[in-house]
């Protein structure tokens, strides 16, 4: 299916940043605790605030909004102009503004699920500092790209106490700047299936995909 840009709010932060000198399993423990807390989840549930910027146009795109996502493969963004849902067999895709829904029978990633991508690292991350993200300081983890999702230059930073990913930067297939942050997230909540399914609303535009 066509990919669909994901509208965004940045929320501005002023940190220090600071280099680490940590042994090569010290990051490997670190990524992999964060890797289990995901992976040991059966649910989780965050608010976040993006924002997508281009090198090529001036105007930034921005908005704040709500994650759902419920494994193994059930998943909810909702935020000021767009909803997007899959219930595990549909991917609904509601355009707030145009008033239509695109209708189709798979997705090809989560690129705005922390879980989504702690799951396909491999071994090329490395840790390259840290930082405050609000009050929480972070390790910063970089991945130079991951093909299968079509992004690269990817940040992740994962709060030291609890192991959250707290903010996520990357370059998508366009080579637009994305970034997220992450904010009262919630583990292992009790989320039900049918907080994942979509109803049509009335006199809007279906296309299938």
């Amino acid at each position: 299916m066509r990919s669909l840009p994901l509208t965004a709010l940045f929320l501005s932060l002023s940190t220090i940043f600071l280099h680490q000198d940590i042994s090569g399993s010290e990051i490997e423990r670190i990524v992999e605790k964060s890797k289990q807390l995901y992976e040991n989840s059966s649910d989780w549930r965050m608010h976040f605030r993006e924002r997508r910027s281009s090198d090529f146009f001036s105007k930034t795109d921005s908005t704040r909004g709500e994650i759902l996502v419920k494994k193994p493969d059930r998943f909810v963004l909702r935020e000021e102009r767009q909803e997007i849902i899959y219930d595990g067999e549909t991917l609904w895709i509601y355009d707030k503004r145009n008033n239509q829904v695109i209708k189709s029978g798979g997705y090809s990633g989560r690129p705005f699920d922390p879980g989504e991508f702690l799951r396909r690292l491999c071994d090329d991350y490395k840790l390259v500092g840290s930082e405050e993200v609000g009050e929480q300081d972070c390790y910063m983890i970089s991945v130079d790209s991951l093909p299968e999702m079509g992004i690269s230059s990817i940040m992740l930073w994962v709060d030291k106490e609890n192991q959250y990913v707290r903010k996520l930067t990357y370059r998508d297939g366009v080579d637009n700047q994305v970034e997220f942050l992450f904010d009262s997230i919630e583990f292992n909540v009790g989320l039900k299936d049918e907080q994942f399914e979509f109803t049509v609303p009335p006199e809007v535009e279906i296309i299938d995909w």
